[in-house]
């Protein structure tokens, strides 16, 4: 008996931790080639892993870029607005190691800067 829920609990470790770094490693090869791609597979994550933080960052930051390239400011509005959701997700999940691997500090501090140039 003890036998088999060592076994068990051998096989099931390496399992969380490749599903807790799987979302991150994926996002981030796909975010340095192919936006809108990044865009659909982080979605379908975010149902997938709703507890990991990987997904909200990446979306958040394919819309944030999106809203930087906008011209008029109703396009950058309506980027903003959703930059703005998933960062909200993000900040809900405090994941502390992933905002400081992905520098969030920063991040925020831009994202606010540009939220208050594009109400302005």
């Amino acid at each position: 008996m003890q036998r088999t829920i060592s076994l068990i609990l051998l096989l099931t470790v390496p399992y969380l931790t490749f599903s807790f770094n799987f979302p991150y490693k994926r996002l981030s090869k796909l975010y340095d080639a192919q936006d809108e791609k990044t865009l659909t597979v982080a979605e379908r994550y975010i149902k997938f892993f709703p507890g990991n933080a990987a997904p909200y960052y990446y979306a958040m930051s394919v819309h944030y870029d999106r809203a930087l390239e906008q011209e008029t400011p109703r396009k950058k509005y309506n980027e903003l607005a959703k930059v703005l959701s998933y960062a909200r997700s993000f900040e809900r999940i405090k994941d502390k190691d992933f905002e400081s691997k992905m520098n969030w500090a920063e991040k925020e501090d831009n994202i606010n800067v540009f939220t208050e140039d594009v109400i302005a």
